[in-house]
């Protein structure tokens, strides 16, 4: 079985790592299936990794070069077993028109991948009312939740499906002693109140708006911020240094822990201007650690009062830190009740369907 897998690029992001954890454990249930990397990035995340368990990486030409990318996707259809491919476009919205396209054209089975439920671009909705009508009956559409698969499908048939993302939740389990060491390794006092936000550092993620609050915030002494993520956008660590903030906000790169560093931490803030699978959150949850989350944030439909969602209005955001500073949770536990969010069910879904779509 032959999946031609298009989605990852050179940000090792919640996208990403979703990406990844799918291929690696699809393969591991499932040795025969050979997935084929579509992408436009030299630099492709997890390339190292994606080599090393048989996957073989096409370099496209950028979108932006629409002739050229549009005539290398259909040489690598046309060169696909159709009786035995299922083309997997794991994208966000309808702006990549000419894939679809594409794969249209192929008559190869295909799965089309919805993340997000919170967009506000008026062109992006735009691309993506154009791409309902434009695929109306085409491909095999899935949504994250039922608010995402609304993006791209005004149905919900047979060829529409809802499969969570996932993760290996015993990873990020509450671990005390871990808290510990990395208290100590980031040279954290005990009583301090840590407040984390993990994500490549740019515009969309906010940590911008993360360091106001911060600055703003009473009896702060007691108080540190620590970003976790690819250094993308500088205007974040110049807002520190002009402000003098550097004692209580700390910008650090990427790291390999991700799954431990939350242990560190006594809130998890999400101000994303824009979100599409929200992979943090699941993380934090699994640790039991409580959120406090931008409107524009997918709804996950996760049952839980570890998630407080406002709107990105710095007043109220203020309030709450200064509350959950009064009053730090102690009771960590894993909040994604059920299997639904777990990888190894993600996974045998998406192993199902790509066996109802090759044997149907």
């Amino acid at each position: 079985m032959d999946i031609f897998y298009y989605g990852i690029d050179n940000n090792k992001g919640g996208m990403e790592i979703f990406a990844f954890n799918l291929i690696k454990k699809a393969i591991e249930k499932e040795p025969s299936i050979k997935f084929h990397i579509l992408t436009c990035f030299e630099d492709i995340s997890f390339k190292k990794e994606l080599l090393s368990l048989g996957c073989e990486i096409t370099i496209l030409p950028k979108r932006t070069r629409f002739f050229s990318y549009y005539k290398s996707l259909k040489n690598v259809f046309e060169k696909a077993d159709k009786s035995n491919s299922i083309i997997h476009l794991n994208v966000m919205t309808g702006r990549n028109l000419l894939l679809f396209r594409a794969a249209r054209q192929s008559k190869i089975k295909t799965i089309i991948v919805s993340h997000s439920s919170s967009i506000k671009a008026i062109s992006i909705s735009f691309a993506n009312f154009l791409f309902r009508i434009i695929n109306k009956n085409f491909g095999t559409k899935v949504g994250v939740t039922k608010e995402a698969l609304k993006v791209i499908s005004n149905k919900i048939d047979e060829n529409s499906f809802v499969i969570h993302n996932g993760i290996n939740q015993k990873l990020f389990a509450y671990n005390e002693d871990i808290r510990n060491e990395l208290r100590n390794k980031y040279h954290i006092p005990d009583d301090q109140f840590v407040i984390g936000q993990v994500g490549r550092v740019s515009y969309e993620k906010n940590q911008i708006f993360s360091c106001k609050i911060i600055e703003s915030i009473k009896d702060r002494d007691n108080v540190s911020l620590h970003l976790f993520g690819n250094i993308q956008d500088k205007s974040v660590e110049k807002f520190v240094v002009k402000n003098k903030l550097q004692n209580i906000i700390k910008i650090h790169d990427v790291i390999n822990n991700t799954n431990e560093i939350y242990n560190m931490f006594d809130l998890l803030l999400f101000p994303s201007l824009f979100e599409g699978a929200g992979i943090v959150l699941y993380e934090a949850l699994a640790n039991g650690l409580h959120c406090l989350v931008s409107e524009n944030v997918p709804d996950l439909g996760i049952q839980t009062n570890k998630i407080t969602r406002l709107p990105l209005e710095q007043e109220k955001w203020i309030s709450a830190l200064n509350c959950f500073k009064e009053e730090r949770d102690t009771n960590r536990k894993n909040e994604l009740v059920g299997s639904d969010y777990d990888l190894d069910t993600q996974v045998d879904q998406y192993l199902k369907l790509y066996k109802k779509l090759i044997y149907s």
